[in-house]
C-alpha cells in the first residue's frame, strides 16, 4: 500500500494527515451494508427474496412491508431518497444554512417509521435511497438480534482487521486522530453521527490503511460477503449496480466503487475487478474527491474537464448570493412600499440565496459572499420591518398582479428550500 497525505488534519492540529488519520466516510459505509446482507445470506441467516416486513414487525401492512432487503441494497426499493415529512426537510435546510447535521436526533426506530410512512412509486427502477439502505442495516441487524454497529463490528470489521474503523453513537465526539470537517470554502462542518441512518453513512469514521485492507480482501475474495460487489442489476448510463456496490465503465476500464459525501468529508474507495489495483480517497472538505480516485486508477473520463469551476459559475454564484439582499435593501428604502412588495422582495431574497447555496462554486468562492448577502438581506429586512405600521397592505394599482407574482416568487423559495434540504 503506498499512502501521501496533503494539508493539515484540521485547524487545531499542525501535523498532516496520514494513513492513520480517521475521516467521515458517509456513503462508502453503503459498501458495508451491502457486505453484511450478502455474509448473512450465505450462512442462511436472511434470503435475498426475503420481505422487510419478516424481520421489521412494524412494516407489516405498509407498502415498503413487502419490498425485498436486495430491492433495498440495490436502490429499488421505491423509497425516497430521504423522507418527505416537513420535520425531516425543516432540519435537513436549517443544516444546509448552519452546516450542522441534517440526521441528528434520527433512531433506528424513527427510521423506521418514516419508511413505513413513505411510498413505493418507482418499484423496481433504480433510485438512490439513504433511507432504503439504512432501513436494510436495521432489518439485517433485527436478523441477528443486535444493533447495526455491533452486527458490523463483528461480521465485517473485525475480520478484517480494520480496527480503526468506528460508528460515532450521537452526543459522542469525533474519534481519536480524527480530522476536522469542513465545507469547501474553509467553513467548518459539524460530524453527521446518526443512530438512525448509521448503516447509510450517519457517523460512520475510517482511514485509508483500514479501507486498504477491505479493497485488498475484496480483490482477493476473501472478504466476507464479497459477493455483494457482484453487478447485478442496471443503475443507469453505464453503471450496474450489485449489494450496494456500483460498477462502471470508464473507457476500456472497469471500476468497482463507492464514494461518500458528509457535511465537512469526501470519500471514495474502489478497485478494478479482476485487477490488482485500488484506490482510497479520504478528504476533510465536502468536495468530491472521485475523479482523483479515477486518475489514480487510469480510469479517468478522456472528455472531463479541467479541475474548478469556470468563470461564468463563480461570478454567478457571486451574483445569486448578493443579489436579493441588495435588492430587498434598494426596495426597503422606496417611498411607495407596500407589505406585499416586502413580502415578495423576502421571498426573492431567500430563493436567491438558496440557489447559491445549492449550485454555488463554494470551493472557489469564499463563503464570506454568501454571509454578505445574507447580511444585506438583514439590513433590508430590518428597515422594512422600522416601516412595516405604516404601509399599505397591497399596492393601489394592480394588486391581482402583485398578488401573482408574490405567490410565484413564494413557490419557487419553497422549492429552492426543499432542494437545499436533500442532503446526500
Amino acid at each position: 500500500m503506498v499512502s501521501a497525505g496533503v494539508g493539515l488534519r484540521g485547524p487545531d492540529l499542525a501535523t498532516p494527515p496520514d494513513a492513520a488519520t480517521r475521516f467521515e466516510i458517509g456513503s462508502v459505509t453503503k459498501g458495508l451494508t451491502g457486505m453484511l446482507l450478502a455474509d448473512l445470506v450465505a450462512d442462511g441467516t436472511v434470503r435475498l427474496d426475503q420481505r422487510v416486513q419478516e424481520l421489521l414487525p412494524r412494516l407489516r401492512g405498509t407498502a415498503v412491508g413487502t419490498v425485498t432487503l436486495e430491492e433495498l441494497a440495490t436502490h429499488r426499493s421505491g423509497l425516497p431518497r430521504v423522507p418527505a415529512d416537513p420535520r425531516a426537510l425543516a432540519r435537513a435546510a436549517a443544516a444546509e444554512v448552519t452546516a450542522g447535521n441534517p440526521y441528528d436526533g434520527v433512531t433506528p426506530a424513527s427510521l423506521v417509521d418514516s419508511a413505513a410512512a413513505g411510498g413505493t412509486d418507482g418499484r423496481g427502477e433504480f433510485a438512490y435511497s439513504n433511507l432504503g439502505m439504512a432501513l436494510l442495516g436495521h432489518a439485517l441487524a433485527a436478523s441477528a438480534s443486535t444493533s447495526y454497529p455491533e452486527l458490523l463490528e463483528r461480521r465485517i470489521l473485525r475480520p478484517l482487521g480494520m480496527s480503526d474503523t468506528v460508528v460515532v453513537a450521537p452526543g459522542e465526539p469525533p474519534p481519536p486522530a480524527a480530522a476536522a470537517g469542513a465545507r469547501a470554502a474553509g467553513r467548518p462542518a459539524s460530524p453527521w453521527p446518526s443512530a438512525g441512518y448509521a448503516p447509510a453513512g450517519g457517523g460512520v469514521w475510517s482511514t485509508t490503511t483500514d479501507l486498504s485492507r477491505l479493497l485488498a480482501a475484496l480483490l482477493e475474495g476473501r472478504a466476507p460477503g464479497a459477493e455483494a460487489v457482484r453487478p447485478r442489476h442496471s443503475a443507469g448510463a453505464d453503471d450496474r449496480i450489485g449489494l450496494g456496490w456500483v460498477t462502471s465503465r470508464h473507457g476500456h476500464r472497469t471500476v468497482t466503487w463507492h464514494n461518500g459525501t458528509t457535511g465537512g468529508f469526501a470519500a471514495w474507495a474502489g478497485h478494478e475487478p479482476g485487477g490488482r489495483r485500488a484506490a482510497v480517497v479520504l478528504s476533510n472538505t465536502d468536495r468530491s474527491v472521485d475523479r482523483v480516485a479515477l486518475r489514480l486508477l487510469g480510469a479517468a473520463a478522456q472528455s472531463e474537464r479541467a479541475d474548478g469551476p469556470g468563470l461564468a459559475r463563480v461570478l454567478g454564484t457571486v451574483v445569486l448570493s448578493l443579489w436579493g439582499g441588495a435588492a430587498l435593501l434598494v426596495v426597503a428604502r422606496r417611498r411607495d412600499l407596500d407589505r406585499l412588495r416586502v413580502v415578495e422582495a423576502t421571498l426573492s431574497a431567500v430563493a436567491l440565496l438558496g440557489l447559491a447555496a445549492v449550485l454555488g462554486a463554494w470551493q472557489a468562492v469564499p463563503s464570506a459572499v454568501w454571509l454578505a448577502g445574507t447580511g444585506l438581506a438583514g439590513v433590508g429586512l430590518a428597515l422594512a420591518g422600522s416601516r412595516w405600521r405604516g404601509l399599505p397592505p397591497t399596492p393601489r394599482r394592480r394588486p391581482a398582479l402583485r398578488w401573482a407574482s408574490t405567490l410565484t416568487t413564494g413557490a419557487l423559495a419553497l422549492l429552492v428550500v426543499l432542494l437545499a434540504a436533500l442532503p446526500g
